[in-house]
């Protein structure tokens, strides 16, 4: 063997020992990283479950009284001349529901054309989510008049017997 081929297999040998090190610091280093990020990765989903039980209001029914005391001492607007309620123990029962699934298993249907729910009591309209509106001290003047266009706009479109609901929906979406 000459010299170059001894000195080219020396220079082999030092440079697959130093892969090989090199090799080793960097598995080492992944390997100390993907630990760290695996923890962190738990941290996450434990903080996320805590933010999720802060988020999600979890009433106790026994601490707020509501097992012990009636619907009117927990929501005193059903106590105003203007609620009126066929069978309060049933209400009762709901909102009690109500809290007790939390906010995430709540579904609100609102009753724009009365539809589902009364219109008139004792010869008075019944108040809708439009005229509490309407009626609420809060609400600019700017406001309500910009609320009375745009019901002047839409109200004659969605009540209007001549179109159709596929001619009438994209109105009602943009309302």
């Amino acid at each position: 063997m000459s010299k170059a081929e001894i000195r080219r297999g020396i220079v082999t040998e030092k440079l697959t020992m130093a892969a090989q090190d090199i090799l080793a610091v960097v598995g080492r280093t992944v390997a100390g990283y993907e630990e760290e990020a695996s923890g962190f990765r738990r941290e996450i989903d434990r903080q996320k479950k805590q933010l999720e039980v802060l988020l999600q209001p979890r009433v106790s029914l026994e601490r707020r009284g509501l097992l012990r005391n009636s619907v009117h001492d927990f929501m005193p607007q059903f106590e105003k001349s203007t609620v009126h309620m066929r069978d309060p123990e049933r209400v009762e029962q709901i909102i009690c529901g109500l809290i007790k699934g939390g906010a995430s298993k709540l579904q609100i249907i609102t009753d724009f054309d009365m539809t589902l729910s009364k219109f008139a009591v004792n010869g008075g309209q019944c108040p809708t989510c439009h005229n509490i509106i309407d009626n609420c001290k809060l609400v600019t003047e700017e406001c309500r008049t910009k609320l009375q266009q745009l019901k002047n706009k839409y109200y004659p479109i969605e009540v209007d017997p001549h179109l159709t609901i596929e001619e009438k929906y994209p109105f009602m979406v943009e309302w």
